[in-house]
């Protein structure tokens, strides 16, 4: 998997077809981290808007505001990972700072 460079996020399997989930994500977002998470949907962030974003197994997508990003200077949410407690962990980039949400 791997973050689209204006507003998509792309899967490919090793081999097969790629597919591009685009539809809900906002326009020049720059969806920048991603993971799968266990409540089995594939989370990310975005880069130029502050938001994390959830696409469904279905491929719907969803995007949750943080409170970082735009109308913050330098602040811009960057890799996302699961941690052992099941919340989603992201930094912020340019406010030093690492946040959690619940899936």
């Amino acid at each position: 998997m791997e973050g689209g460079l204006g507003n998509e996020v792309n899967y490919g399997p090793p081999t097969g077809t790629v597919t591009e989930f685009s539809t809900g994500i906002t326009a020049r977002s720059f969806p920048i981290g991603i993971v799968g998470a266990p409540d089995g949907n594939v989370w990310f962030t975005e880069q130029s808007t502050g938001n994390i974003g959830r696409i469904t197994p279905t491929g719907a997508v969803t995007e949750f505001v943080t409170g970082i990003g735009p109308g913050r200077v330098a602040d811009e949410p960057g890799g996302i990972c699961v941690g052992p407690d099941g919340m989603l962990w992201f930094t912020d980039i340019g406010d030093h700072a690492i946040w959690t949400i619940v899936p």
